[in-house]
């Protein structure tokens, strides 16, 4: 039953995407990644069951926002997003016919930090043009790939989360969970979400 629930859950979030493109990649996001510690940590279903159900679920929410992005953006966006959502598609199909875990390192969920990147750009900006040239798509592509590449290592090869292999240690668990989630959170986001915001203030000043 509460399988059911999260499932549920997991499918109505993504449709906010189409009314509300970035607070619903965002929310969709974070429904992802709130079902682990009930679902994916051997509660309700085993570790492998859930790694297909969760990249399942993920393609589903990917691929409404992927269909957003098509309606706002310019070709080069449009273009990008295609092939990142086609690349991904081949990597969970990959893990679903031999269930490694490992190859998803080769096929990152780059189209995740992608499509945030877009519908805030576009969010602040209200331009359609996200990015200038190819030259422009390709460093940011490279930005967006390096924290994402790091953490799918820990997810697939590592089968852990950085905060717990290595960890500040205090005399609170729950002092030493939150300090360490937070400062993870931080080394993730900080180089695209740094360049997320160059960008943003670049556009505005160019209006």
């Amino acid at each position: 039953m509460e399988l059911a629930v999260f499932t549920v859950i997991r499918l109505l979030i993504p449709l906010t995407i189409l009314r509300f493109p970035l607070f619903g990649f965002l929310a969709s996001i974070i429904a992802d990644a709130a079902d682990y510690d009930r679902i994916g940590l051997g509660v309700l279903i085993g570790e492998n069951d859930y790694q297909i159900w969760d990249k399942v679920l993920d393609t589903y929410f990917l691929a409404i926002a992927t269909l957003v992005v098509w309606k706002l953006t310019d070709r080069l966006s449009r273009n990008t997003a295609v092939v990142l959502l086609a690349w991904r598609l081949l990597g969970v199909a990959v893990f679903n016919l031999t269930g490694i875990r490992q190859v998803l390192l080769f096929f990152p969920n780059i189209l995740e930090s992608f499509l945030v990147f877009v519908f805030a750009f576009i969010f602040f900006t209200h331009k359609k043009s996200v990015f200038s040239s190819r030259t422009d798509l390709f460093i940011t592509l490279i930005i967006l790939s390096v924290p994402k590449i790091i953490q799918e290592y820990f997810w697939h090869f590592q089968k852990n989360i950085p905060w717990q292999t290595y960890p500040f240690n205090f005399s609170s668990y729950d002092l030493t969970q939150t300090i360490n989630q937070i400062f993870w959170v931080v080394v993730y986001a900080s180089l695209p979400l740094g360049f997320l915001i160059w960008k943003i203030s670049t556009s505005l000043r160019t209006k």
